[in-house]
Protein backbone atom coordinates (compact mmCIF):
# COMPACT_ATOMS: atom_id res chain seq x y z
CA UNK A 1 0.00 0.00 0.00
CA UNK A 2 1.28 3.72 -0.89
CA UNK A 3 0.18 7.36 0.22
CA UNK A 4 -0.08 9.93 -1.73
CA UNK A 5 -1.06 13.36 0.39
CA UNK A 6 -1.23 16.63 -1.25
CA UNK A 7 0.56 19.59 0.70
CA UNK A 8 -1.13 22.95 -1.21
CA UNK A 9 -4.62 22.49 -0.64
CA UNK A 10 -4.38 24.51 2.60
CA UNK A 11 -3.61 27.83 0.91
CA UNK A 12 -7.17 27.36 -0.35
CA UNK A 13 -8.27 26.93 3.15
CA UNK A 14 -9.01 23.35 2.36
CA UNK A 15 -8.18 20.24 4.36
CA UNK A 16 -5.28 18.05 2.61
CA UNK A 17 -6.29 14.80 0.82
CA UNK A 18 -4.41 11.77 1.47
CA UNK A 19 -5.05 8.70 -0.96
CA UNK A 20 -4.29 4.91 -0.58
CA UNK A 21 -3.18 3.20 -3.85
CA UNK A 22 -1.79 -0.41 -4.58
CA UNK A 23 -1.53 -1.21 -7.82
CA UNK A 24 -1.76 2.31 -9.46
CA UNK A 25 0.98 4.00 -10.93
CA UNK A 26 2.04 7.28 -9.10
CA UNK A 27 1.54 9.71 -12.01
CA UNK A 28 -1.96 8.75 -12.55
CA UNK A 29 -2.95 9.33 -8.55
CA UNK A 30 -0.60 12.60 -9.00
CA UNK A 31 -3.31 13.17 -12.07
CA UNK A 32 -5.96 12.52 -9.69
CA UNK A 33 -5.11 14.64 -6.89
CA UNK A 34 -4.49 17.72 -9.99
CA UNK A 35 -8.18 17.05 -10.26
CA UNK A 36 -9.20 17.41 -6.59
CA UNK A 37 -6.79 20.48 -6.27
CA UNK A 38 -8.87 21.95 -9.64
CA UNK A 39 -12.05 21.40 -7.91
CA UNK A 40 -10.75 23.45 -5.04
CA UNK A 41 -9.05 26.33 -6.33
CA UNK A 42 -11.96 27.41 -8.28
CA UNK A 43 -14.45 27.49 -5.19
CA UNK A 44 -15.32 23.85 -4.55
CA UNK A 45 -15.57 22.27 -1.11
CA UNK A 46 -15.17 18.77 -0.55
CA UNK A 47 -15.98 17.19 2.87
CA UNK A 48 -16.78 13.54 3.69
CA UNK A 49 -19.82 11.93 2.45
CA UNK A 50 -19.14 14.04 -1.24
CA UNK A 51 -18.70 12.68 -4.34
CA UNK A 52 -16.14 13.86 -7.09
CA UNK A 53 -16.29 12.52 -10.54
CA UNK A 54 -13.01 11.64 -11.64
CA UNK A 55 -12.80 10.99 -15.24
CA UNK A 56 -16.15 8.07 -15.80
CA UNK A 57 -15.92 6.93 -11.91
CA UNK A 58 -17.14 8.22 -9.01
CA UNK A 59 -14.92 8.66 -5.93
CA UNK A 60 -16.55 8.91 -2.50
CA UNK A 61 -14.52 11.48 0.07
CA UNK A 62 -13.84 9.84 3.17
CA UNK A 63 -12.37 11.32 7.01
CA UNK A 64 -9.11 10.09 7.54
CA UNK A 65 -8.87 12.72 10.39
CA UNK A 66 -5.81 14.47 10.23
CA UNK A 67 -6.41 14.12 6.16
CA UNK A 68 -9.26 13.51 3.70
CA UNK A 69 -9.30 10.20 1.55
CA UNK A 70 -10.93 9.18 -1.33
CA UNK A 71 -12.95 5.54 -1.42
CA UNK A 72 -13.76 4.33 -5.15
CA UNK A 73 -16.46 1.39 -6.36
CA UNK A 74 -14.74 -2.02 -6.37
CA UNK A 75 -15.34 -2.63 -9.62
CA UNK A 76 -16.17 -6.10 -8.08
CA UNK A 77 -19.90 -6.45 -7.75
CA UNK A 78 -23.56 -4.80 -8.12
CA UNK A 79 -24.87 -2.54 -6.28
CA UNK A 80 -21.55 -0.55 -5.50
CA UNK A 81 -19.23 -1.44 -2.52
CA UNK A 82 -17.05 1.20 -1.75
CA UNK A 83 -13.36 0.03 -1.13
CA UNK A 84 -10.71 3.11 0.33
CA UNK A 85 -8.47 2.68 -2.79
CA UNK A 86 -7.76 5.12 -5.83
CA UNK A 87 -6.46 2.15 -7.98
CA UNK A 88 -9.22 1.28 -10.20
CA UNK A 89 -10.06 5.04 -11.17
CA UNK A 90 -6.73 5.67 -11.90
CA UNK A 91 -5.92 2.74 -14.47
CA UNK A 92 -9.97 3.48 -15.86
CA UNK A 93 -8.71 7.00 -16.21
CA UNK A 94 -5.40 6.18 -17.80
CA UNK A 95 -6.12 3.43 -20.27
CA UNK A 96 -9.65 6.32 -21.26
CA UNK A 97 -6.30 9.10 -21.76
CA UNK A 98 -4.84 6.61 -23.36
CA UNK A 99 -7.10 5.72 -25.77
CA UNK A 100 -8.44 8.81 -26.68
CA UNK A 101 -4.57 9.83 -27.38
CA UNK A 102 -4.20 7.40 -29.87
CA UNK A 103 -6.36 8.74 -32.15
CA UNK A 104 -5.08 12.34 -31.09
CA UNK A 105 -8.49 12.59 -29.11
CA UNK A 106 -7.01 13.82 -25.80
CA UNK A 107 -8.67 17.36 -25.34
CA UNK A 108 -11.90 15.86 -26.88
CA UNK A 109 -12.89 13.51 -24.02
CA UNK A 110 -16.29 14.01 -22.79
CA UNK A 111 -16.69 11.58 -19.64
CA UNK A 112 -20.20 10.10 -18.83
CA UNK A 113 -20.66 8.88 -14.93
CA UNK A 114 -20.68 5.47 -14.08
CA UNK A 115 -23.88 6.11 -12.74
CA UNK A 116 -25.45 6.68 -16.33
CA UNK A 117 -26.97 4.56 -17.94
CA UNK A 118 -26.53 3.16 -21.73
CA UNK A 119 -28.70 1.29 -24.05
CA UNK A 120 -27.16 -2.40 -24.06
CA UNK A 121 -28.00 -5.11 -26.27
CA UNK A 122 -28.91 -8.32 -24.10
CA UNK A 123 -26.48 -10.70 -26.31
CA UNK A 124 -23.40 -9.10 -25.81
CA UNK A 125 -22.31 -11.65 -23.30
CA UNK A 126 -22.44 -13.99 -26.22
CA UNK A 127 -20.28 -13.10 -28.94
CA UNK A 128 -16.77 -11.88 -28.85
CA UNK A 129 -17.60 -8.66 -30.69
CA UNK A 130 -18.83 -5.46 -29.08
CA UNK A 131 -20.48 -2.41 -31.20
CA UNK A 132 -20.61 0.59 -29.05
CA UNK A 133 -22.60 4.06 -30.59
CA UNK A 134 -22.43 7.46 -28.63
CA UNK A 135 -25.23 10.05 -30.00
CA UNK A 136 -26.77 13.07 -27.96
CA UNK A 137 -28.15 11.75 -24.36
CA UNK A 138 -31.94 11.65 -24.68
CA UNK A 139 -31.51 12.92 -20.38
CA UNK A 140 -29.30 13.74 -18.24
CA UNK A 141 -29.43 10.14 -16.67
CA UNK A 142 -28.86 8.69 -20.20
CA UNK A 143 -24.77 8.67 -21.43
CA UNK A 144 -25.63 8.24 -25.39
CA UNK A 145 -24.07 5.10 -25.03
CA UNK A 146 -25.33 2.44 -27.68
CA UNK A 147 -23.65 -1.27 -26.73
CA UNK A 148 -24.69 -4.34 -29.41
CA UNK A 149 -23.35 -7.43 -29.73
CA UNK A 150 -21.87 -7.89 -32.51
CA UNK A 151 -24.15 -10.48 -34.48
CA UNK A 152 -25.57 -9.06 -37.48
CA UNK A 153 -28.98 -10.81 -37.10
CA UNK A 154 -29.53 -9.77 -33.87
CA UNK A 155 -32.28 -7.32 -33.93
CA UNK A 156 -31.26 -4.36 -32.25
CA UNK A 157 -34.16 -2.20 -32.98
CA UNK A 158 -36.61 -4.78 -31.09
CA UNK A 159 -36.56 -3.01 -27.91
CA UNK A 160 -37.38 -6.60 -26.74
CA UNK A 161 -33.70 -7.14 -27.19
CA UNK A 162 -32.31 -3.70 -25.21
CA UNK A 163 -32.34 -3.12 -22.11
CA UNK A 164 -31.13 0.08 -20.06
CA UNK A 165 -28.03 -0.41 -17.68
CA UNK A 166 -25.45 1.89 -15.58
CA UNK A 167 -22.22 1.85 -17.17
CA UNK A 168 -20.81 0.63 -13.88
CA UNK A 169 -22.74 -2.47 -14.44
CA UNK A 170 -21.72 -2.67 -18.29
CA UNK A 171 -18.11 -2.68 -17.15
CA UNK A 172 -18.72 -5.45 -14.90
CA UNK A 173 -19.97 -7.43 -17.59
CA UNK A 174 -17.40 -5.98 -20.53
CA UNK A 175 -14.39 -4.33 -19.15
CA UNK A 176 -13.30 -4.01 -22.97
CA UNK A 177 -15.55 -0.78 -22.86
CA UNK A 178 -13.89 1.01 -20.48
CA UNK A 179 -11.43 2.71 -22.33
CA UNK A 180 -14.08 4.15 -24.80
CA UNK A 181 -16.46 5.49 -22.74
CA UNK A 182 -15.01 9.00 -22.81
CA UNK A 183 -14.99 9.31 -26.13
CA UNK A 184 -17.17 11.89 -27.71
CA UNK A 185 -20.49 11.90 -29.07
CA UNK A 186 -20.37 10.74 -33.14
CA UNK A 187 -18.30 8.03 -31.58
CA UNK A 188 -18.40 4.47 -33.03
CA UNK A 189 -16.20 1.78 -31.82
CA UNK A 190 -15.64 -2.05 -32.74
CA UNK A 191 -14.07 -4.41 -30.20
CA UNK A 192 -13.35 -7.93 -30.94
CA UNK A 193 -11.46 -10.39 -29.77
CA UNK A 194 -7.69 -10.64 -30.98
CA UNK A 195 -7.96 -7.80 -33.82
CA UNK A 196 -7.60 -4.04 -33.26
CA UNK A 197 -10.24 -2.10 -32.58
CA UNK A 198 -11.91 0.13 -35.37
CA UNK A 199 -13.06 3.48 -34.08
CA UNK A 200 -14.86 6.00 -35.84
CA UNK A 201 -16.34 9.76 -35.17
CA UNK A 202 -18.91 11.01 -37.13
CA UNK A 203 -18.74 8.39 -39.95
CA UNK A 204 -15.09 8.73 -40.57
CA UNK A 205 -12.64 5.99 -39.53
CA UNK A 206 -9.42 7.31 -37.04
CA UNK A 207 -5.90 5.99 -37.39
CA UNK A 208 -4.24 5.09 -34.14
CA UNK A 209 -0.57 6.88 -33.67
CA UNK A 210 1.75 3.92 -34.63
CA UNK A 211 2.52 1.55 -31.42
CA UNK A 212 -0.27 3.68 -29.83
CA UNK A 213 -2.73 2.48 -26.78
CA UNK A 214 -5.21 1.40 -29.66
CA UNK A 215 -2.71 0.25 -32.15
CA UNK A 216 -2.99 -3.32 -30.90
CA UNK A 217 -5.68 -5.88 -30.03
CA UNK A 218 -7.28 -5.29 -26.89
CA UNK A 219 -8.94 -7.88 -24.60
CA UNK A 220 -12.85 -8.14 -24.13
Amino acid sequence: MSLYTTSDLSSYGHQEFQLQYTNALRPDVEIIADIIRTTVSTGGSLKPGDTIQIGCSLCRVIDRGEHLGLEEPSFQSDPIQWVDSVDSTARHLRLQMAAAESCNLGGDLNFPSITNTAFVCSSIDQTEGIFMDRVRPLSNQDSGWFVACSDQNHDHDSNENLKQESLYALTLRKPAVIPFLGFPIGTTAMIHRDQKPQVLLHGSMLRPEENSYLDRPLEN
